[in-house]
């Protein structure tokens, strides 16, 4: 039973304008044309699709069937035509998203990267791992970058990078004990408990029992500002290099040398067996391209 995907469109449009008036003034028709093109669909399938009202209508159980079918038609025939553009690697659309050390890394690389490739749109946000690994699942990122291997065997980790973990603490802090650095107090984040947990248990295995024992003499939530009020000598706190790397006021703190450094590795992340466009490779090879230059 052929159904015009005209009047298919027709009835997407009421549904999500909401009503016959604005629908005919979007698709440039009369609100009798909209009204005939329901009329139609209703009795081509032979069932209702609305409960109307005066200057409003709801979808029956079998309107809101045809709306969720239409959905699943226009979206496979949207696929269907991404797959016969060209592959261009140098331009198209990039949903990327990473915390927010490594994406003061990598958002800078992403930003020279598209001043010579102009015809890349970066859209880049900055989220925690679970977001990001919710996001791939749901489409709403096409790459992501974790800290952590993500849990969820629908996506696959592909190892990028590394950064420290490092122990910042004011410049003129001559401490260098966990009773002087308690003392002190910690500037305290959302990573902190990980982050601080991973360094003492690692390099005061004798004091550090749990996060629940430390002072806590602030707390930032912004990964650009986090370090201000230890350059204050406010506090120390336990932050990726990166991070660390970006902050503008880098003589007024100092890294604290670790008898025991903490490396974590970072991963690219995306649905299995998803193939990503050209673009993403040529990302991920440029950016892989700078680490190896860095080494030299």
């Amino acid at each position: 039973m052929d159904i015009n995907p005209t009047f298919l469109k027709t009835f997407r449009e009421l549904v999500e304008c909401g009503g016959f008036t604005k629908t005919a003034e979007k698709l440039h028709m009369t609100q009798p044309g909209v009204s005939q093109h329901v009329r139609w669909l209703e009795e081509h399938l032979q069932v209702r699709l609305l409960h109307r009202q005066r200057k409003s209508f709801t979808l029956t159980i079998e309107g809101e069937k045809l709306y969720a079918y239409i959905l699943k038609l226009f979206k496979e025939h949207k696929d269907f035509l991404t797959t016969l553009d060209i592959d261009d690697a140098e331009c198209g659309f990039c949903r990327m998203a990473s915390p927010g050390s490594f994406g003061m890394r990598m958002y800078s690389f992403l930003l020279k990267l598209n001043r010579r490739y102009p015809k890349l749109v970066i859209s880049y946000f900055y989220a925690p791992n679970l977001r990001i690994e919710q996001d791939l699942i749901e489409e709403k990122l096409d790459l992501g970058f974790m800290s952590v291997k993500p849990r969820n065997p629908q996506l696959s980790a592909v190892a990028i990078d590394k950064e420290a973990l490092c122990l910042v603490v004011p410049g003129k802090f001559t401490g260098k004990s966990f009773l002087e650095l308690n003392r002190l107090g910690l500037i305290n984040h959302p990573d902190a408990s990980l982050m601080v947990g991973e360094v003492f248990s690692l390099n005061f295995p004798q004091e550090f029992e749990d996060f629940e024992q430390l002072k806590i003499s602030g707390a930032c939530n912004q990964i650009g500002r986090i370090l201000e009020p230890v350059a204050l000598g406010l506090g120390y706190t336990v932050l990726p290099e990166f991070a660390c790397h970006a902050f503008p006021d880098r003589k007024k703190i100092k890294i604290l040398k670790l008898k025991h450094g903490v490396i974590n590795t970072l991963y690219h992340v995306q649905k299995k067996h998803k193939v990503l466009p050209a673009r993403y490779q040529f990302i991920l090879k440029k950016y892989h391209a700078t680490l190896v230059a860095s080494e030299r």
